[in-house]
């Protein structure tokens, strides 16, 4: 039991401290491990060179890249937990791309908490046999600069690694099929460029990323970030993630007081960093004594960023002096990871100070103490505290930082924080490769139909893009087309509701096919089982139905035909097209009730109107199902 109690206690906290983190691997070739730990170290040496020539001045959401010799002696390795900032991800791979070509039998590896997310990036070119990240894990790889995805080799008259057994391939030989096998482990041209494309072109690409504004610092801020521009991120994420303890040590601000003065100065952004600084209101506390200007006066944004970066590395020194010695309950750490551990629903039922509740903490405790804390207190990190420790203590010179922030270039647009609709739809079509189409209102009810008579099957509506029709799965991945025939489905549904009149003539399926299948023989024998006569009971039900719907408000939620809105016979369903008279008996009287007819295609325009009116935004139920029927309701003219 209690070897069951810990497993299930580390699998919940180890899900409790999942983090975005991507993990990379470096292979060096057998001669290489052979020649021993000097060696390796050596060419270890030679590896972190040459990446920080190729990082140059990139700037990392929160670690840096930076590789370390497994104890094993095999490989090399190294994680980044890259935060909110995706692009410090692919960047990684551009590092490794870089790494694998200069270094000759350089094979690399990288996975993050998604697994092999080379893949799902280029998903759309994928061969069929690499239908889950479980059949492709320890099967991707990066060596000379490209993927290498490794299905089955015929070696020697043998077939290796096949992935159809649904074994785990093991590294080993997925790194010696890659050195003497290269051509037949080589990913097609198709995932190539899609991942080229994903990680873009370094530098220019790293340039496009920054974002430069100009920020009323205190003067001891300033002159940490004039020795240590990268220290920014350290605390962007300082001041994003802090909680009341933080608060509670640092509002006043007490080593970086801007009491005496305070400095303009040019400071240098990613976009997401500078998109987290700015997406939170802050406002300092009175006794900081930061005069703040007005909403609307042009300095003011200069004084807001400004506060929330000094509140940022105000928060790095309170945490760097804290007692570490403190108990675990008085941890910030640990109260933002017991609040995991709640969402996780690790206490269950149990109420809180409660004898099983409290063994469960003490259990938490303990684990978090030996395997997570040191870990999940790095929204800081110690080099960061150390750098800000010791540079506060160095000697500052005023006149010299004034004048070097004399004539500042003007803060960047950041306009780019803002995205409308339409370059919403601007950048998902150029991501997933969708046209709109300008189409009218009037087009929506006769899409539908073909919508309904499309193929399907479990997995939902197959629905063809731009009249092309889907071709059959090959080794790039296309999908089979299939093979459940809709229209003869709502035609049987049609006749449980003959009250509504005779299916509509693109339904009708009264002239059997040429080509007669199990499929059509089911859907015969359901339309005659359900099929009802005019003196069936159905007929009174849907008569008394509609004699008591016809005293309510819910008749006058239709459209009619009377309207005199302009329907083609066409559009026009068929059992609608004349005046109704229907004689409906009731329990004591017999009467005649008169009925105009409802246009079904205008009261389903209207309700899809509706719904879209009714969404908060342009994505929602009825844009979405139009999206994929071809009308993009976004763009439609009014």
């Amino acid at each position: 039991m209690a070897a069951a109690g810990g497993n299930s206690l580390s699998a919940v906290l180890t899900k409790a401290s999942d983090e975005a983190i991507v993990e990379y691997f470096l292979f060096p070739e057998e001669t290489s491990i052979a020649e021993g730990t000097v060696k390796l170290n050596e060419l270890l040496m030679e590896l972190n060179i040459e990446a920080v020539s190729i990082v140059g001045e990139y700037m990392w959401q929160k670690d840096s890249f930076h590789l370390k010799l497994d104890e094993s002696g095999n490989y090399f390795y190294g994680t980044i937990q890259y935060d909110v900032n995706v692009e410090d991800e692919w960047f990684t791979v551009y590092i490794l791309q870089q790494l694998t070509r200069k270094f000759s039998g350089l094979i690399a590896r990288v996975v993050d908490q998604d697994g092999e997310f080379l893949l799902i990036e280029s998903s759309d070119y994928l061969p069929k046999w690499a239908e889950s990240d479980e059949i492709c894990q320890q099967r991707v790889y990066i060596s000379n600069g490209l993927v290498h995805l490794i299905s089955e080799i015929e070696v020697n008259g043998k077939l290796e690694a096949s992935p159809s057994k649904g074994d785990l391939l093991e590294i080993s030989l997925a790194l010696e099929l890659i050195r003497k096998h290269p051509n037949q482990t080589l990913a097609n041209e198709k995932i190539q460029v899609a991942i080229s494309k994903r990680i873009g072109k370094y530098p220019e690409k790293m340039l496009q990323n920054f974002h430069h504004s100009n920020l009323y610092l205190p003067p001891q801020v300033a002159q940490l970030l004039k020795s240590r521009p990268n220290l920014v991120s350290a605390s962007i994420r300082a001041f994003h993630y802090r909680d009341g303890i933080d608060m509670k040590t640092a509002r006043l601000m007490a080593h970086f007081s801007p009491i005496s003065h305070l400095v303009k100065k040019g400071v240098r952004f990613t976009k997401s960093l500078y998109a987290m600084l700015s997406s939170q209101e802050f406002y300092p506390d009175s006794k900081t004594n930061w005069k703040f200007p007005l909403r609307n006066s042009p300095e003011y944004k200069a004084n807001a960023l400004g506060a929330k970066l000094t509140l940022g590395f105000e928060i790095i020194l309170s945490r760097g002096r804290r007692v570490v010695s403190s108990p675990v309950s008085f941890s910030s750490s640990w109260l933002r990871y017991e609040e995991k551990l709640k969402q996780y629903n690790y206490y269950k039922d149990f109420i809180e100070g409660s004898r099983e509740y409290k063994k469960l903490e003490e259990q938490a405790k303990l684990y978090f103490q030996a395997t997570v804390a040191s870990e999940l207190d790095t929204n800081v990190d110690d080099q960061a505290i150390q750098d800000v420790q010791s540079l506060i203590d160095q000697s500052m010179d005023l006149t010299t930082i004034e004048d070097e922030n004399l004539s500042l270039p003007e803060d960047d647009d950041d306009s780019w924080l803002d995205v409308n609709a339409d370059e919403l739809e601007s950048l998902l079509e150029a991501q997933f490769k969708t046209k709109i189409s300008d189409q009218k209102l009037d087009q929506i009810p006769e899409k539908l139909k073909e919508f309904m008579t499309q193929m399907s099957d479990y997995t939902g509506v197959e629905v063809p893009t731009d009249g092309s029709e889907h071709e059959s799965g090959d080794e790039d991945g296309g999908l089979d087309p299939l093979d459940f025939r809709a229209d003869d489905f709502v035609s049987a549904m049609d006749n449980l509701l003959l009250e509504l009149g005779k299916p509509n003539k693109d339904w009708d399926l009264s002239e059997p096919s040429s080509e007669e299948d199990e499929d059509d023989i089911n859907m015969k024998e359901i339309k005659e089982k359900y099929s009802f006569s005019k003196d069936s009971k159905i007929h009174e039900l849907m008569g008394a139905m509609d004699e008591e719907l016809d005293s309510t408000e819910i008749g006058k939620t239709f459209q009619f035909t009377s309207t005199g809105l302009p329907i083609t016979p066409r559009d026009r369903v068929t059992s609608t097209t004349t005046q109704l008279t229907e004689t409906v008996s009731s329990s004591s009287t017999n009467h005649t009730v008169s009925y105009e007819p409802v246009d079904i295609d205008m009261n389903a325009l209207a309700n899809m109107l509706e719904s879209f009116q009714s969404q908060e935004n342009p994505t929602g139920p009825s844009s979405n199902l139009l999206r994929n029927i071809g009308f993009d309701i976004t763009k439609a003219k009014k």
